[in-house]
């Protein structure tokens, strides 16, 4: 955290990942809840397979005192769950305070990326596959942030695939 003083700057660091569950290597910008939470994604880390893990969307939260707690929202899976891998764009919440988001691998039969949303219950975070890419001409490697519109259509881009295999622009719609 950056927050003005005086003279400048001061820098607070707010939490350090280990690299286990709690996740390892963030690489997007957070995002804030209505509640003052902070919400990212870290590349590696979590409980999926392979060494690294496969990533996970966190959440931290301020306990009004200064220090912040971290929480693993959901931990990637890949080809075990055949859900994502390797999460590196940030998320996004809708009012209902639902994440969508994209990994930029994983997702058999295409396996190369999904579109994801997280949603919150009693029992905990469940995720549900909105697309797979790498099917055809859909799109391969999404590494962008989804954008949600008024409607709960979500639009995004991908690296790679398309006509010329030089990246698309897509939408989910509900």
């Amino acid at each position: 955290m950056l927050s003005p003083t005086k003279r400048g700057w001061k820098h607070t660091v707010l939490y350090t990942f280990q690299g286990n569950e709690d996740g390892g290597n963030p690489y997007a910008r957070l995002v804030f809840d209505a509640k003052g939470n902070l919400f990212g994604t870290a590349y590696a880390g979590g409980t999926g397979h392979g060494i690294f893990g496969c990533g996970v969307v966190f959440e931290l939260s301020p306990d009004g005192s200064g220090h912040w707690s971290e929480t693993p929202v959901y931990a990637f899976k890949g080809a075990v769950n055949n859900d994502g891998d390797d999460p590196t764009a940030a998320v996004s919440l809708d009012k209902a305070g639902h994440i969508y988001g994209t990994t930029n691998n994983g997702g058999a039969p295409g396996g190369q990326g999904i579109a994801y949303e997280l949603v919150n219950s009693p029992t905990g975070w469940t995720e549900t596959v909105l697309h797979r890419f790498g099917n055809g001409k859909d799109g391969a490697i999404p590494e962008s942030n989804l954008i949600l519109d008024g409607a709960g259509h979500l639009y995004g881009t991908t690296m790679g695939g398309g006509t010329a295999d030089l990246g698309t622009v897509f939408e989910i719609s509900p």
